[in-house]
């Protein structure tokens, strides 16, 4: 998450940031953290859901929420407003593709690799993901 100061900053510790300085948080620090979520390592494509049954106080492991511990859309403020929609697009193709076509990785059960783009993970562009149509 990056963001560029439109004037001169300076923090409570005296620390300055100058005006067209580019300020970045590592997010990895916060969504990779022990503490914020157990076994953060390890995918667990039912982490959230399972966050969501254990804390009923609320609306705080959905998608578009943000927080201190979940910056990708952002917080505060300045957060994306379009998160909605994003979110709501990535269900619509999600299902889509769940309900229409079986899909599998070239080599079943190795997930390739991610890659670094200057400071972003990305999804290895060379991997093959095979899709095949469902018949109805």
């Amino acid at each position: 998450m990056q963001r560029v100061a439109v004037n001169d900053y300076t923090f409570s510790d005296g620390t300055m940031v100058p005006r067209g300085t580019t300020v970045a948080v590592a997010l990895d620090s916060v969504h990779l953290n022990e503490k914020n979520y157990p076994d953060a390592l390890t995918f667990d494509p039912w982490r959230f859901v399972k966050l969501k049954e254990q804390n009923t106080t609320g609306k705080r492991f959905d998608i578009v929420s943000t927080g201190l511990d979940s910056l990708s859309f952002g917080h505060g403020r300045h957060a994306c407003p379009g998160r909605y929609f994003a979110a709501c697009e990535l269900k619509l193709m999600l299902a889509h593709l769940v309900m229409n076509y079986d899909v599998k990785l070239e080599n079943e059960g190795v997930r390739p690799k991610n890659m670094w783009v200057a400071s972003n993970c990305v999804p290895n562009p060379n991997a093959k993901v095979l899709f095949r149509k469902r018949v109805l």
